[in-house]
């Protein structure tokens, strides 16, 4: 349950042992854990030497920064359906930054942007995200 305390230690110790234990954290469900031993192993690819763990670190951040990103773009995607203007143009906002955002969310910004009952600053902000995905030909 320390492991909020140990990640940081297992990364300042950085051998083969202690990325062996940071790699196992990835599997505990123990609020941040999986999340802080990616990042400390995100943090010390650059300074492992044994060739075989460090391609298994490289895939394993990557995948784990793969998903980290889907879900978030399913979060916003979602808070696109909340009638809080606010929380819908904040979430466009967002996808707009996240790579691939837009494209994942187009069938509900086309949706929206039809949607005569949406408020004007929403649709608008909706139409302009999907300028960005398909912008105008000159």
């Amino acid at each position: 349950m320390a492991y909020d305390k140990a990640i940081p230690g297992l990364e300042r110790i950085g051998n083969d042992e202690a990325i062996e234990v940071l790699l196992a954290a990835l599997n505990e469900n123990w609020g941040d854990t999986a999340e802080l031993a990616t990042r400390s192993l995100a943090r010390m690819q650059d300074r492992i030497a044994n060739p075989r763990l460090k391609e298994t670190v490289k895939k394993t951040v990557e995948r784990s920064s793969e998903q980290a990103r889907n879900k978030f773009i399913k979060t916003q995607i979602a808070y696109l359906d909340y009638r809080s203007p606010q929380l819908q143009y904040a979430a466009i906002q967002n996808l707009t930054r996240v790579q691939d955002g837009l494209q994942q969310a187009e069938p509900v910004l086309q949706r929206l942007a039809n949607d005569p009952n949406q408020p004007a600053d929403v649709r608008a902000a909706v139409k302009d995200a999907l300028r960005k995905l398909y912008p105008p030909q000159q």
